[in-house]
C-alpha cells in the first residue's frame, strides 16, 4: 500500500536519448520527426520536409550546431543494434539533428576546419569554437557558439534571416524569448546558437589570443534549437495500471 511513488527518470522513465523535435530558424518554427541517436527523420517547414541544401538559413544553423559539438554518433555494429554516441548526449542530438537536415558531416569539417574550442563552462553557459575558412580565395575566421538563450543574446547584435543579416532590437529580442518560452514550458531543453562572421579580425592574434573575451561579442543570432528525452513506450501503461492500483 503506497501513495507516491520515487522513480529515476533519466533512462528509466524516458529513453536516455535526447532528441531535437523543434528548431526556430529564420524567423520561422520548424519540427523534427524522429527519435533517438539514428539519423532518420525528417526537418519538416508548413508541412513538408526541408533540406539545408534547400534553405540557406537552415544550412547555416545546422552547419554551426554540427561543428560546435564534441560528440560522435557509432553506428550499429557486432555489439550494439543500435545508433550509441560517444560524449554528451545534448550534442549528439544536436548532430543528429543536423544530419536528418543533409548535411554530410565530413564535408562541412573539411571546409571549416576547427582551429580552438572556447569550452563550455557553467559560468558562461555556452561554448565557441573558431574555425578557419577561405572568402574570395583569403584566410579568414569565423565562430560557432551555443549555450543557453539569454546568455547568447546578450552576445548578439544582430540575426540572420533570409541569408542576411539584419538587426536584433528589441521587438525581435522579446520574440525570441517568447518563443524560448513556449519550449521550456513544454517541458524542452533549449539551446541558442549564434556565429562570429567571417572576417580577417579572428587571424589577428594567431590563435593564443583567442579567448572568451576577444571571441564571444558582436556575435549574429542564427537561432534556437528545441529537444527532449523520449519517454520509454510502456512508461504511459506503467503509470496507468500504478492509478488503476489506487
Amino acid at each position: 500500500c503506497t501513495t507516491v511513488i520515487c522513480t529515476d527518470k533519466t533512462g528509466t522513465l524516458t529513453q536516455n536519448e535526447m532528441t531535437v523535435t523543434d528548431v526556430y530558424v529564420g524567423e520561422r518554427e520548424l519540427k523534427v520527426t524522429g527519435a533517438g541517436y539514428a539519423p532518420e527523420g525528417q526537418v519538416i517547414a508548413q508541412g513538408r520536409p526541408v533540406t539545408a541544401s534547400a534553405d540557406a538559413d537552415l544550412a547555416l544553423l545546422m552547419s554551426a550546431v554540427l561543428l560546435c559539438n564534441d560528440s560522435r554518433l557509432l553506428p550499429p555494429n557486432g555489439e550494439s543494434t543500435r545508433w550509441t554516441i560517444l560524449g554528451d548526449p545534448t550534442e549528439a542530438a544536436l548532430k543528429v539533428v543536423a544530419l536528418k537536415a543533409g548535411l554530410n558531416a565530413a564535408e562541412v569539417a573539411e571546409q571549416c576546419p576547427r582551429v580552438r574550442v572556447l569550452p563550455f563552462d557553467s559560468r558562461r553557459k555556452r561554448m565557441s569554437t573558431i574555425h578557419q575558412v577561405m572568402i574570395d580565395g583569403r584566410p579568414a575566421r569565423l565562430a560557432y557558439v551555443k549555450g543557453a538563450p539569454r546568455e547568447v543574446l546578450d552576445l548578439c547584435t544582430s540575426r540572420w534571416v533570409n541569408g542576411r543579416e539584419s538587426p536584433l532590437d528589441d521587438e525581435a529580442r522579446a520574440k525570441v524569448l517568447a518563443v524560448n518560452d513556449r519550449y521550456a514550458r513544454a517541458g524542452l531543453r533549449v539551446l541558442a546558437v549564434a556565429w562570429r562572421q567571417p572576417g580577417r579580425d579572428l587571424l589577428a592574434s594567431g590563435t593564443a589570443g583567442l579567448t572568451v573575451d576577444s571571441v564571444e561579442k558582436g556575435l549574429t543570432f542564427l537561432g534556437l534549437v528545441a529537444m527532449t528525452d523520449p519517454a520509454r513506450p510502456e512508461v504511459a501503461a506503467a503509470v496507468e495500471s500504478a492509478h488503476r492500483a489506487g
